[in-house]
């Protein structure tokens, strides 16, 4: 019994039918798809460092629950987090965009940010949670995230953002 990773899929060869009587079966378990938030890019440093996005305890974007996730390395009490659902293009533009050019230097989008949500900071720290309806329409949808500091003085617009997220929302 192995896991394949480039296929991502289990694979289990032999096995036995009776006492002394061996299998040479071979056979594959692929579970379809399952949850996953992985962080891409880098983000832009801030008073604070470069901001950081990532999920709350290593959760993940499934059906039913809410999927929650916080962006850290705040110094204002400012920050949004966006989700949209592409990292190719957006508003006509290709990403990554270079957001120098509305005065964010050094900072790039990497995200599409069809959605975006204020979240509350505290102690440096904002977190949103995502309520995900239980619907399995919803399971296979790929989305990005990224996250927006207000960073007043640090470059003319006074913004930075965070690395991006791409997730798959799962039924497990």
């Amino acid at each position: 019994l192995a896991h394949d990773l480039p296929r991502s899929r289990t694979v289990l060869f032999g096995g036995a039918v009776a006492a002394l009587q061996f299998a040479n079966d071979t056979w594959e378990y692929d579970p379809g798809t399952i949850a996953r938030w992985t962080a891409y890019g880098s983000g832009c440093a801030g008073t604070s460092g470069v901001p950081v996005l990532q999920p709350v305890y290593a959760s993940l974007p499934i059906v039913g629950t809410t999927f929650p996730v916080e962006l850290l390395g705040i110094p204002s009490n400012t920050a949004a987090i966006s989700f949209g659902f592409s990292d190719v293009q957006w508003n006509g533009n290709t990403l990554p965009f270079d957001l120098g050019t509305i005065g964010m230097t050094g900072c790039m989008l990497r995200a599409s940010p069809e959605f975006l949500f204020f979240a509350p900071v505290a102690g440096g720290r904002a977190t949103l949670a995502w309520p995900l309806p239980n619907a399995a329409s919803l399971t296979g949808v790929r989305f990005f995230s990224q996250g927006f500091v207000l960073d007043p003085g640090v470059n003319p617009l006074g913004a930075t953002v965070s690395n991006a997220g791409a997730g798959i929302i799962g039924p497990f």
